[in-house]
């Protein structure tokens, strides 16, 4: 708890310094997650920084590695969504806690979801291109209004011409796909701005 404190204390800061230059900071926490939402580790974090006035742009859920008590085989889509909906109203919970306006619509505009694609570390969870496209219509839905993976590299499958599923890797998914397919889904969702080439982004 002292750590949290500190921590908060040293962001709310920072960001004050540079709001008085008109450089804004945004700050995300990135926490992990059980399909009942954040863990109390979690909700300490959150409740730390809104003590210390931090303006918390939201929460990014790693929704990923539940171990084998959270998820069947085959269900992995449906306890992301779930521990989404339990960060959604923690989040709604908080804010609203901290003296900051929050509703069941708004709280979803800061809640964030990272999850690894293919198989995740405990190998019945296994995220695939049909449950990204799932979860591409969730986050849609929502207006979720950040998405990240674990991670690019993974994002081909595993093998040769033959592919090779159910493997836990650094470098492949385990699951059946074409390249970057992950990224071509969750790259046709709206967002605010653009990368270019020509400013290096």
């Amino acid at each position: 708890q002292a750590a949290n404190v500190r921590r908060a204390k040293a962001i709310s800061a920072i960001q004050r310094a540079l709001a008085a230059r008109h450089t804004p900071l945004r700050v995300w926490l990135t926490l992990p997650v059980s399909s009942r939402g954040l863990t109390s580790v979690g909700v300490a974090a959150v409740q730390s920084m809104l003590a210390a006035h931090v303006q918390l742009a939201g929460v990014n859920a790693m929704a990923m590695d539940f171990g084998t008590d959270e998820s069947a085989p085959g269900a992995m889509i449906g306890t992301v969504e779930r521990s989404l909906d339990a960060t959604q109203a923690q989040v709604a919970s908080l804010w609203r806690r901290a003296g900051l306006p929050s509703s069941a619509a708004s709280a979803w505009g800061h809640v964030g979801v990272t999850v690894m694609l293919g198989v995740n570390d405990t190998p019945v969870e296994q995220l695939t291109t049909a449950d990204a496209q799932t979860l591409a219509g969730f986050v849609n839905r929502h207006g979720i209004p950040r998405l990240s993976v674990w991670s690019l590299n993974r994002d081909s499958a595993c093998g040769g011409a033959f592919a090779r599923t159910g493997i836990v890797s650094n470098t492949c998914s385990g699951v059946l796909q074409k390249p970057l397919q992950f990224t071509q889904i969750f790259g046709n969702l709206k967002g605010t701005r653009t990368a270019s080439g020509d400013n290096g982004s």
